[in-house]
């Protein structure tokens, strides 16, 4: 039996000065269209920002704002505008 522990390496705990910038995330197996992600900061519930992205091959990409610690999105389909009405 292979051992996994050399699989799984914990990630260095960034400091409080230090800010993530310019990242993105992949997210699998998504319908086609267009998405809007509306992200928080976990700890404290304030918006950190809000992105869109649309799928391409299943795959949504989404930009993520700059972050320190943590991050949460509540992502959720752009309403289409339908004229006339």
């Amino acid at each position: 039996m292979a051992s996994h522990s050399s699989a799984w390496r914990p990630q260095r705990k960034l400091s409080g000065t230090v800010a993530l910038v310019n990242q993105t995330v992949k997210l699998a197996d998504w319908p086609a269209g267009k998405f809007t992600a509306c992200w928080f900061d976990p700890r404290t519930g304030e918006v950190a920002g809000k992105t869109e992205g649309t799928t391409k091959d299943a795959t949504l990409t989404l930009a993520i704002p700059p972050f320190r610690d943590d991050l949460a999105a509540i992502v959720t389909p752009v309403a289409i505008k339908r004229s006339g009405k």
